[in-house]
């Protein structure tokens, strides 16, 4: 991760899709064990926060929030996390504002 946001704020050129998905990755697994922790009797599946927040943070950064969603159900080749996978991809594309990382290369 430190790599990557030194390319990138160096204006390197490099890939997006693989970074973003790696760093969602670990923000979603974070994020789900915090919940584990916290609310173990109402999360059950730890698992799922990973794949939302590859889809999440690849939707902000791309600014293609239904990409994001698509990738995330043709991997699991299931539809089970539409709806998380459609709220977090908004809110995603939605705070990141007109910052993208495609604008620096």
């Amino acid at each position: 991760m430190i790599a990557t946001s030194i390319t990138y704020g160096s204006r390197g050129g490099e890939g997006v899709f693989g970074p973003a998905f790696f760093v969602g990755a670990m923000v979603g697994a974070g994020y789900g064990q915090l919940a584990v922790r916290l609310f173990p009797d109402l999360v059950t599946q730890p698992g799922a926060y990973v794949l939302v927040g590859m889809s999440g943070v690849f939707a902000g950064i791309t600014k293609v929030p239904i990409a994001g969603l698509v990738m995330v159900c043709e991997i699991t080749d299931s539809y089970a996390l539409l709806l998380p996978l459609v709220l977090v991809c908004s809110l995603s594309y939605v705070f990141t504002g007109r910052v993208s990382l495609y604008s620096s290369q």
